[in-house]
């Protein structure tokens, strides 16, 4: 009685009868049918699909429905054999799908185009502490998006002065653009500044920004946001100075105290501390005008306008309304305020200065028939 061929190599050999000659898979596999049925699986083990069937299939995954055949054993274990022509027939099926190309996909649905949304620009002011998104619509798009930005206003604040103790005179505008989406989410966020001190300000600005997430938005928009930085001059004004012949001076010793204790912006307080320092000088201006017999009873104020700059040193002093009975002593005053040296605070201020000058510490009573 002939030998019968394991049903493993008889399902093989039907596979490889069925298979177009035309396709380099079966023809890889067609030497197969010439072998006897004992050799027929050695053959496949050791040389057609090792060397000839796996080379064509190229997916990993493929390679690895017959990763097993190329173990160095001569035979095979029962459950491989038997589920071997089913490798056969996917390996098969995965090389057409290879040949035929990657499937073609559907196109991406059409996205709705960002609108395009201008906000008005907002001015952040050194030392400005206007409370976040004051007077914000937030029932609007566009109202959320500002208040948004703006809950982060004392940071993106802390951005801009963090420049100004090395630019102390760094202000202007940068211009921040960003993309809302549906989910609130924000994308292609960037900045722009003409200033070269701010671009510290703006990546600054930009990492406070690209995190935040933005609630109730409806339709995309491409937002336009100016943000305006400005520096102006601290503007202080001092109670009035007064001299008088026979006035009590202050130690200087307390006076010093107050001015080395100082931090941050310059205060009323510190800048008539500091004047202080000079009502002798500033007197001594004013009492040779009581010498004269013209002017022995000389009274008036004049008033002065400092310029300080960041490092404390005043820079220019301008004269403002003087008195004509004191006015020869105006050239005195001025040249000793353009020596007063302040604190440096890294911030330019504008200090006005009225210095009153009196025979006694009381204002004379005007004339009787003027009562």
């Amino acid at each position: 009685m002939p030998r019968r061929e394991p049903p493993a190599t008889e399902s093989l050999r039907s596979v490889i009868g069925a298979g177009p000659s035309s396709d380099p898979f079966f023809r890889a596999l067609r030497p197969l049918d010439l072998l006897p049925a004992d050799q027929t699986l050695a053959a496949l083990l050791r040389g057609v699909v090792v060397e000839n069937v796996l080379p064509a299939v190229p997916p990993a995954s493929a390679r690895i429905l017959f990763a097993d055949l190329a173990q160095p054993s001569g035979t095979l274990p029962s459950p491989m054999v038997a589920n071997l022509p089913v490798r056969l027939l996917l390996g098969a099926a995965l090389t057409v799908a290879c040949k035929s190309g990657p499937p073609t996909l559907p196109p991406n649905p059409q996205t709705e185009a960002p609108l395009g949304v201008d906000l008005a620009p907002e001015h952040i002011r050194r030392g400005s502490t206007v409370g976040a998104a004051q007077g914000v619509d937030t029932d609007r798009p566009d109202g959320r998006v500002r208040g948004a930005v703006l809950r982060h206003r004392d940071a993106i604040r802390e951005c801009y002065e963090r420049v100004l103790p090395a630019s102390p005179d760094a202000a202007g505008r940068v211009d921040v653009s960003f993309v809302v989406e549906t989910s609130g989410h924000i994308f292609d966020a960037a900045a722009e500044t003409d200033a070269p001190a701010l671009r510290q300000t703006r990546e600054c600005v930009l990492a406070i920004l690209r995190p935040l997430h933005i609630d109730g938005i409806q339709h995309p928009m491409r937002v336009t946001f100016p943000l305006m930085f400005e520096n102006p001059p601290l503007a202080l004004t001092i109670p009035e100075m007064l001299v008088f012949p026979r006035m009590h001076v202050a130690g200087s010793d307390s006076v010093a105290a107050v001015v080395h204790a100082g931090s941050g912006s310059l205060t009323p307080d510190e800048v008539a501390a500091v004047l202080s320092l000079h009502t002798t000088d500033h007197r001594a201006c004013y009492v040779p005008l009581l010498r004269e017999r013209a002017t022995r009873r000389a009274e008036g104020s004049a008033r002065f306008i400092l310029s300080v700059g960041p490092d404390g040193a005043v820079g220019d002093v301008s004269l403002g309304p003087l008195d004509d009975s004191v006015r020869s002593s105006g050239e005195c005053h001025l040249n000793l305020l353009r020596a007063t040296q302040f604190r440096a605070t890294g911030q330019r201020a504008t200090i006005a200065v009225t210095i009153a000058m009196r025979p006694q510490e009381e204002p004379t009573p005007p004339p009787a028939h003027l009562r």
